[in-house]
């Protein structure tokens, strides 16, 4: 088809816009390009109306989003429109702070913040700016948790059984009631589970103390377990003599953190490995002598920088420039950075006369 400057026009009165045209009639659209009637063809397009954000729409954009950020980021004209108009606190008032800003945490503020949670635990894990801006004051801290549930910590433990009708019984101390409770009736590693399924039965559970210091806990535990063990009316499921909190009360001195660090050639090893060790060695400052053995898989910062000779000695290494680059690009280009490529090609020629090559 053979497109006349009166065709194009035609089509181009079909179309909303440029893109249109060139979609929908690209034949029209490069014969309007080839032949120069782009202003011509042009003036029948309808022209593009700039959006004109008023306050009414920019509020009705920003009732889409809870936070601030996401709105500038999503609907980024909208939210500059609001700027520069003045109108951001007041379209965003709905909208919560993912960073709160410098004195946002008053009384008020953490004491609605509080109502939210069922326990200390879950505040300060969810909401630890709060947490402890209400740490700071102790009155205002018992009125954010008096509503909370009580829950034990590394050094509070509540002692608790199971029984059931066969005469079966599981005694047990725990820091969390109810997520223990959850692991009873859902781990297949719990011999409280294991019993139910076997038994197709409910076991009753009983708590045997208020949140009390672990020691006492562990005390009542064993006796317990050794008063049921010797009871022949009773089955008792547990499998351990009792008194075990994990690793939670492990003393991890300065000797057994060495002794486990030898173990790992690399920190990363002894990090993931035993990240127990690793962490009461770096909060203690031991780290840097009980790795003193260990490799490095990644030179830290700063490493090749200001050490000419540690450069020097690690290029000799390689046959060759290439080699050098690609196995040791930190020692490289700290020798190019300091401008001393000539100086190491002269070490370099001494050290292989040196050795006869």
């Amino acid at each position: 088809m053979k497109w006349t400057k009166e065709l194009c026009i035609e089509s181009a009165k079909k179309c909303k816009n440029r893109s249109d045209f060139k979609i929908n009639y690209s034949g029209a659209f490069s014969a309007t390009k080839k032949n120069g009637w782009i202003e011509e063809v042009n003036k029948y397009l309808p022209k593009h109306q700039k959006k004109q954000w008023t306050k009414e729409l920019c509020h009705k954009e920003a009732l889409r989003y809870n936070y601030r950020v996401k709105f500038e980021k999503k609907s980024h004209k909208a939210y500059d429109a609001a700027r520069r108009n003045n109108w951001l606190d007041e379209i965003c008032s709905h909208m919560e702070y993912l960073i709160k800003p410098s004195g946002y945490w008053n009384n008020f503020n953490c004491i609605n913040e509080a109502l939210k949670y069922n326990n200390k635990t879950e505040w300060h894990k969810n909401s630890p700016s709060s947490y402890n801006a209400a740490r700071k004051d102790s009155d205002l801290y018992n009125e954010c948790t008096e509503h909370m549930n009580n829950i034990g910590s590394k050094y509070e433990r509540l002692v608790y059984k199971y029984t059931f009708q066969d005469k079966s019984i599981y005694i047990g101390i725990t820091c969390n009631k109810k997520t223990r409770k959850k692991d009873h009736y859902n781990n297949i590693n719990s011999p409280v589970y294991n019993h139910i399924k076997l038994t197709n039965t409910l076991p009753k559970y009983v708590e045997l103390s208020d949140y009390i210091n672990y020691v006492d806990a562990i005390n009542i535990e064993i006796k317990l377990i050794e008063i049921y063990k010797k009871n022949k009316e009773w089955n008792l499921l547990n499998k351990q003599k009792g008194g075990g909190l994990g690793s939670e009360r492990y003393n991890y001195t300065k000797e057994l953190c060495h002794k486990e660090a030898l173990k790992y050639n690399y920190r990363s090893e002894f990090k993931k490995n035993a990240n127990r060790f690793y962490v009461s060695s770096r909060k203690r400052g031991w780290l840097d002598d009980i790795c003193s053995h260990m490799k490095y898989k990644q030179k830290p910062n700063g490493y090749w920088s200001n050490n000419k000779l540690k450069c020097f000695n690690e290029g000799i290494r390689y046959k060759n420039i290439n080699q050098f680059k690609l196995n040791s690009a930190g020692a490289y280009n700290s020798i190019i950075k300091n401008k001393w490529y000539n100086e190491f090609k002269y070490f370099k020629i001494v050290y292989n006369e040196k050795i006869g090559k």
